[in-house]
C-alpha cells in the first residue's frame, strides 16, 4: 500500500520514511490504520490530502480483491470550506453509509465540533445524495430503526436521535465518489455567545466524514 501526501505548501517529508511525500507499507487484512497530517504553519488556511492506493510496483494478488472496508476522515473545517473524502466503488454495485459527524463527536470529549453538518455525495460533479439532519423524515428513506440496524452491521455507534448529525445510505455503481461536508450554518456568522468559549464558532468546526461498504444482506429492495 502506498501512501502519498500533498499540501498547498509543497510536498513535507512523512515521519518515519525514506522518501519526502510518499511511504509504502505492508497492509495486514482486518487491520485499521491511521494517518495524522497536521500543520506546520499557523496564521493561514491551507489545503491537503492524502491517497491510499495499492502499490502497483510490487506483486499485486490478482485472485484477491484488494478491498478497504471504510475510510474515515476527521478535521477541523473552517467556515466556507468542507471535509471531502473521496473512495472507489470497485468491482459490482455496493450499499455504502456515508456520515458526517458533528454534534456526536461530543460523546467523545470533543467540544469544538461542527453544530449542524451537511453531507453531500458526489459523483464528478454530479449531486447524488444530500443529508443535514439524519433522523428520518428530512432526507431519508429508511425508518431510524433500519439506519441503527446499518450502523450495528458495519461497527458504527447511530447517532442521538434528532441530532443535528448527517447520514446517507445508497446503492452505487462502480466508480469514483467524493463525500462533500459542510456545516449548514454558514450563513451565520456570530459566536453562540450561549456557550462556552472552547465551542467553536457558528459555521465551522470540527468533524468526522465515514464511509463505510455495508455488507450484503442488509439491505433490501423493499427498504432501500
Amino acid at each position: 500500500m502506498v501512501l502519498v501526501y500533498t499540501g498547498e505548501h509543497g510536498s513535507l517529508k512523512i515521519a518515519g520514511t525514506v522518501s519526502v511525500g510518499c511511504t509504502t507499507l505492508e497492509a495486514k487484512a482486518g487491520t485499521t490504520y491511521y494517518v495524522l497530517v497536521s500543520a506546520y504553519y499557523t496564521g493561514y488556511g491551507s489545503w491537503a490530502y492524502v491517497t491510499v492506493q495499492p502499490n502497483m510496483d510490487g506483486e499485486v494478488p490478482t485472485t484477491t480483491a484488494i478491498n478497504m472496508a471504510a475510510v474515515s476522515t476527521r478535521a477541523y473545517c473552517k467556515k466556507g470550506s468542507a471535509v471531502i473524502p473521496g473512495f472507489v466503488v470497485a468491482g459490482v454495485e455496493q450499499y455504502v453509509i456515508v456520515r458526517a459527524a458533528g454534534p456526536s463527536l461530543s460523546a467523545s470529549g470533543i467540544q469544538n465540533y461542527m453544530r449542524n453538518p451537511k453531507l453531500d455525495l458526489y459523483q464528478g460533479s454530479t449531486v447524488l445524495a444530500s443529508n443535514d439532519d439524519w433522523t428520518p423524515g428530512s432526507a431519508q428513506v429508511l425508518t431510524e430503526v433500519d439506519i441503527g440496524r446499518v450502523c450495528a452491521a458495519v461497527g458504527l455507534t447511530p447517532f442521538v436521535s434528532g441530532s443535528k448529525d448527517a447520514v446517507i445510505i445508497r446503492k452505487l455503481s462502480p466508480g469514483v465518489y467524493t463525500a462533500h461536508a459542510t456545516s449548514s450554518t454558514d450563513t451565520q456568522s456570530a459566536y453562540d455567545s450561549s456557550t462556552s468559549t472552547d465551542k467553536a464558532p457558528l459555521g465551522e468546526g470540527e468533524v468526522v466524514v465515514e464511509v463505510y461498504t455495508i455488507p450484503a444482506g442488509v439491505i433490501s429492495a423493499t427498504n432501500l
